[in-house]
């Protein structure tokens, strides 16, 4: 009798482990992804089909819902929720130094002499480094848009280095950036990104720099007039997700997730390099006005700010500077 109703109890029991995990299987699991460009911004859509290529590759059961224009809060705002689980994904560069100084390396001026030596240093020591910081930090880096060089708006010309000096201009919040234009000669103020425009037209800055995709993603014409063709950092940006989520899916999603990030890795570029092409025509239309300064100069005072820099980051400037 005793034997019967033990084996029932563990027939019991088995039942109700194989209806838990048909029920965990089941389970609809909900990302927030926040980013600060708009829907429309080729990275806006690069997230909108990896999110669509997630979600059809587990037959629904991975689910996103998608804010822009940082409607979760700043880019450092969400990335502490990501730390905490409430946020689950976002995309970062400079913000990424709070816990990742290394990533300082993408904030140094004129390091990188072209977009494929940029290339190389991602797809090499540099990248494999930067990644394993980013995951021990508590973010995965899934895939990466590469950037066009980034460049300067104001609503005075600027023609040569002089034209820079005691010029307020907001930089992102990470020391190279500050370092890079103290060794221009502004006056550089660090503020979150959507504090950007309002600071403009409230006179509390005078110019901000970012490449021409942002630009004209967020109409500055409307609040500036120039643009200087300075090309001052070549970058990449950092789609992440939360690795303490991340760790928690099961294999099978984790496999989803890496084969659409290639696949948006891959298209991302595609669209960047169409788009390259379209911009300053784009962005001259709406009536800014481009000038071409001597970059050479910037170049040799923007070296004056490489020892300000921690160790760590000087380490993988040598790094870059052996890159041919």
């Amino acid at each position: 009798m005793k034997t019967k109703r033990l084996m029932l109890l563990i027939v019991l029991s088995m039942i109700l482990i194989l209806q838990g995990a048909v029920m965990a299987n089941d389970e609809i699991i909900t990302w927030k992804i926040c980013f600060s460009c708009s829907p429309n911004h080729i990275w806006g859509q690069a997230i909108q089909e990896w999110a669509s290529l997630v979600t059809d590759g587990t037959q629904g059961k991975m689910q996103f819902q998608l804010y822009y224009y940082d409607a979760l809060g700043n880019q450092k705002e969400v990335m502490e929720q990501m730390r905490m689980g409430v946020a689950h994904g976002n995309y970062a560069l400079e913000t990424l130094s709070y816990w990742v100084p290394e990533i300082d390396i993408y904030g140094t001026g004129y390091l990188f002499k072209d977009e494929a030596h940029l290339l190389r240093a991602q797809e090499g020591e540099i990248g494999r480094i930067l990644e394993q910081k980013m995951i021990d930090a508590g973010f995965r880096p899934i895939f990466y848009f590469v950037r066009a060089p980034r460049n300067i708006t104001s609503n005075k010309p600027i023609n040569e280095l002089s034209d820079l000096k005691g010029l307020k201009i907001r930089v992102p919040q990470a020391p190279a950036n500050v370092a890079l234009f103290q060794a221009l000669g502004a006056q550089p103020i660090t503020l979150p990104w959507m504090d950007v425009i309002p600071s403009l037209q409230a006179g509390v800055i005078d110019a901000h720099e970012n490449p021409l995709d942002l630009i004209y993603d967020y109409k500055f014409w409307e609040v500036q007039k120039y643009i200087a063709m300075t090309e001052h950092q070549r970058q990449v940006i950092f789609v992440l997700i939360s690795e303490q989520e991340y760790q928690k899916l099961p294999e099978e999603y984790k496999a989803v997730i890496n084969k659409a990030s290639s696949a948006v890795q891959e298209s991302a570029y595609e669209n960047f390099k169409i788009q390259e092409k379209e911009l300053k025509e784009l962005v001259e239309a709406e009536g800014m006005i481009f000038t071409y300064p001597d970059q050479e100069e910037f170049r040799k005072a923007a070296k004056s700010s490489y020892d300000k820099l921690k160790p760590e980051v000087q380490d993988l400037i040598k790094i870059a500077q052996e890159i041919e």
